[in-house]
């Protein structure tokens, strides 16, 4: 796939997510707030406002007369949502109504209901279904790409592969390595598309404007294949993880942090204490996990360990947004400026790899000296003279 035409997707994908989480630091008024293990909003349910959920198993199956922001490994709405939807998952599936637009980001990413406005999708695997339909445009960025719903205006893909089979209402612009048009194709508009090869186009498949095809040599879809789905997700995952942690945890987060933030020499020693322990942990939890006794301890420094990794992003995003912007007393507002900056410096290659190894270092690292104050050594001497017979 090109560059500029990755960049042109990764930027529409990154500045929908932005403009709608700056709307998170305004918000006022009735909100609902859901974490946990499986967090859910049921059927039952009417929310009067915007809801913000997590947890590893997310189910949305209400009403919420707002916008929904959600987070998880395993995400579910069915229900219906009289605003915009912006989520990040493992696996997200969309079969409910929204009037607005959704920003969805994950390894695989299911639309199977009614959008009344855009949609901004990235993912490994994108499946918009037949019983699904996009009321306005529809971006996507991912691997695999699959279109058997209905999209009333424009759609713009950055894809290996696409599938189409549905009705497009205006243009169709794409850049690809493989596209197929199935017969139930109907393209009301111009296809404009870039690939090494012609597409397979199926009887049936129409096609009402001009079909603009730009041939790409295989030694520039080489040259161009570097893949920006794991970018995107990742960069989907930190805002909306960033923004929801410092929603639901404002003084953890600024208190884990304070020590780290006071000055540059303090964030080299949180860095330092994070790679040390980076390369340090595993084999002492290896070494617990040797006896069968030591098995469920070692599990459980295991999560522990895999908790404070997997929060560092978070860390790491506030304290930037202090390093840069110390003036700045909203701790949201904080958070979401450092985790722009570092969604930024994750598309330049090459510092990318730095920019994750330096996060996690420092982001583990504030956490475990702030731990450090919790763990004493214990003292072993007697505290009084023993009594003589």
């Amino acid at each position: 796939m090109e560059a500029h035409m990755k960049l042109k997707i990764l930027s529409i994908v990154i500045l929908s997510l932005t403009l709608a989480t700056f709307g998170l630091v305004t918000v006022s008024g009735a909100q609902s707030f859901r974490t946990g293990d499986t967090s859910t909003i049921s059927s039952s349910e009417v929310i009067d406002g915007s809801a913000y959920i997590a947890g590893s198993i997310v189910d949305v199956a209400g009403t919420i007369d707002g916008d929904l922001y959600c987070a998880g490994e395993n995400v579910t709405i069915s229900g219906t949502v009289k605003g915009d939807i912006i989520c990040a998952a493992q696996t997200l599936n969309f079969t409910g109504t929204t009037t607005g637009d959704i920003r969805l980001g994950g390894q695989t990413v299911t639309v199977g209901g009614a959008v009344d406005g855009s949609a901004t999708i990235a993912g490994q695997t994108i499946t918009l279904e037949s019983k699904g339909s996009i009321g306005r445009d529809a971006t996507f960025a991912g691997q695999n790409t699959i279109i058997r719903g209905e999209v009333s205006r424009d759609i713009n893909v950055g894809s290996e592969t696409l599938l189409l089979d549905s009705t497009v209402g205006r243009n169709v612009t794409a850049d690809v390595n493989y596209l197929k048009l199935e017969a139930a194709t109907d393209v009301g508009g111009v296809f404009n598309y870039t690939s090494p090869q012609t597409f397979t186009k199926a009887d049936g498949a129409n096609i009402v404007g001009a079909v603009n095809y730009t041939e790409r040599s295989e030694e520039a879809t080489s040259a161009a294949n570097f893949d920006p789905t794991g970018v995107v997700i990742a960069i989907l995952m930190l805002l909306v993880s960033s923004v929801m942690f410092a929603l639901v945890f404002p003084q953890v987060l600024h208190n884990v942090t304070r020590k780290s933030v006071s000055s540059p020499s303090q964030a080299l020693v949180s860095v330092f204490v994070g790679f040390v322990a980076g390369i340090v942990m595993p084999v002492v939890i290896g070494l617990i996990m040797v006896t069968i006794l030591g098995i469920p301890f070692g599990i459980v420094v295991l999560i522990a360990w895999c908790l404070i990794v997997a929060s560092s992003g978070v860390f790491a995003a506030y304290s930037i947004g202090r390093f840069m912007w110390p003036s700045q007393r909203n701790i949201i507002l904080a958070t979401l400026i450092g985790a722009l900056i570092i969604s930024v410096l994750l598309f330049i290659p090459l510092v990318n790899i730095f920019v994750v190894i330096v996060s996690v270092s420092y982001g583990s690292g504030v956490v475990l000296r702030y731990l450090q104050k919790y763990f004493k050594a214990p003292n072993y001497s007697l505290t009084t003279t023993p009594t003589k017979k």
